[in-house]
């Protein structure tokens, strides 16, 4: 008697790896890389999946899954994928075992991304090895009592080398740190502005000197006629 069909045919022992994928993709960058829309669509793949009636319509769903998953492996193989996450998820164990998955496409993309950490680790490693191969396994001796304190009395009675003009003066002396023609135009660009801000300051407060005088001129203006007689309109210089 034939053994009865698992619902999830072929991809029953490796549908627990989108998961883990997908929570790699997005935390590269949680709010650009959302797999909410291909958990959905899934989602729906699966129930499918578990519903179907025949062999046939089970493997075209099966295929479904294979380029879903080929999709989120290629998202993956460009998302960078820190070593602290390898060593404190289930994504490499993942990533080992779908190079065992019957789709030859998976199986390649699986060993490449594997193949890919693999060389960023021992990289990561060499560089770390040269690092710690540069620090002194033992420090430097440090001298106290009276050796300490002879060499520093020979060191203050020795005699100092004198330092020749020139050399001084170019010690003292900092490099001028040329602009760029950039950085120049862009201060140029500046030093117009607050010129062009300040002459329109000074328009407007001409303009406010100016209504100020016209006011002044009226109110004198209206002073003289009250007290000229009614029948002079305006004032004798004005006349002509």
């Amino acid at each position: 008697m034939a053994a009865p069909q698992r619902p999830l045919r072929r991809w029953n022992p490796f549908l627990a790896a989108f998961s883990s994928v997908d929570d790699a993709i997005e935390a590269a960058d949680p709010g650009l890389l959302s797999r909410d829309e291909f958990r959905r669509a899934r989602g729906r793949v699966v129930e499918m999946l578990r519903g179907a009636e025949d062999d046939a319509e089970a493997e075209e769903l099966c295929l479904v899954l294979d380029e879903m998953m080929a999709e989120s492996l290629l998202t993956l193989q460009i998302v960078p994928v820190t070593p602290e996450r390898l060593a404190t998820t289930d994504l490499a164990e993942v990533l080992g075992a779908m190079r065992k998955h019957e789709s030859e496409r998976i199986r390649g993309l699986a060993t490449d991304i594997v193949r890919a950490w693999r060389a960023t680790v021992k990289s990561d490693i060499v560089r770390m090895r040269s690092a710690l191969e540069r620090i002194p396994q033992s420090p430097k001796r440090v001298e106290t009592g009276p050796n300490l304190e002879a060499k520093v009395k020979q060191g203050s009675s020795a005699p100092k080398k004198a330092i020749p003009m020139a050399a001084a003066t170019s010690i003292r002396r900092r490099p001028q740190r040329r602009r760029h023609p950039r950085e120049v135009l862009q201060l140029l660009a500046v030093l117009e502005s607050r010129r062009t801000t300040r002459a329109q300051e000074q328009s407007r407060r001409n303009r406010r000197i100016r209504r100020r005088i016209c006011r002044l001129a009226s109110a004198a203006w209206a002073t003289a006629k009250m007290a000229s007689s009614p029948t002079s309109v305006t004032p004798r210089s004005w006349r002509h």
